[in-house]
């Protein structure tokens, strides 16, 4: 006990393995050992959340809820911990530009904290920035096959476009060549 008070918790870990072994059905132990390892737990749990290492800090939460189940401290740092991998890897998508993993990761940050502000808006920006790439590649692709003389993949291509971004002027431009029609835009 002097131990735990003291928060030695691997050291209190220790003394009641050394009692269970010698008496396997010590009930104070028993109980004292699960104590230790949930102090234990919650401390690594968050030192490690402190650090910024979210896989640790989710293994030491997980072990807390073990000892502990459905304990709200062990609780909250493991939501904390889910939170902060998932947005460190959106972030890592989104300087790679790596945009549908971005999202996923934001959004898995989102089912986390619902209503998260910066997580809904990293979802929203990566979206936006792929619907943005889609678009171009779809424009590119579409007048890759104009010129090679296929009217048909080219206004599917734009078409593909459209959808992303309705009135895109490429697209429309583009659209308008492969179906052989003239097209005037006004100019925005």
């Amino acid at each position: 006990r002097k131990l735990m008070q003291q928060e030695k918790w691997n050291e209190a870990v220790d003394a009641y393995n050394r009692i269970l072994d010698q008496q396997p059905r010590h009930v104070e132990a028993t109980k004292g050992l699960s104590e230790a390892t949930y102090g234990g737990a919650i401390k690594a749990g968050n030192d490690a959340l402190n650090q910024r290492r979210w896989t640790e800090a989710e293994q030491a939460f997980a072990q807390a809820l073990k000892e502990r189940a459905g304990d709200p401290v062990a609780k909250k740092g493991a939501i904390e911990a889910r939170y902060g991998s998932a947005m460190q890897e959106g972030l890592e998508a989104a300087r790679a530009q790596a945009w549908v993993k971005a999202k996923a990761a934001y959004d898995r940050a989102a089912l986390e904290k619902p209503g998260d502000p910066e997580a809904l808006r990293g979802s929203a920006n990566a979206q936006q920035v792929q619907a943005q790439q889609i678009y171009a590649d779809s424009v590119a692709e579409g007048k890759r096959a104009l010129v090679a003389g296929n009217t048909a993949a080219a206004a599917a291509a734009f078409k593909r476009a459209l959808d992303l971004v309705p009135g895109g002027r490429e697209a429309s431009e583009g659209l308008a060549a492969a179906s052989g029609v003239k097209l005037t835009l006004d100019a925005k």
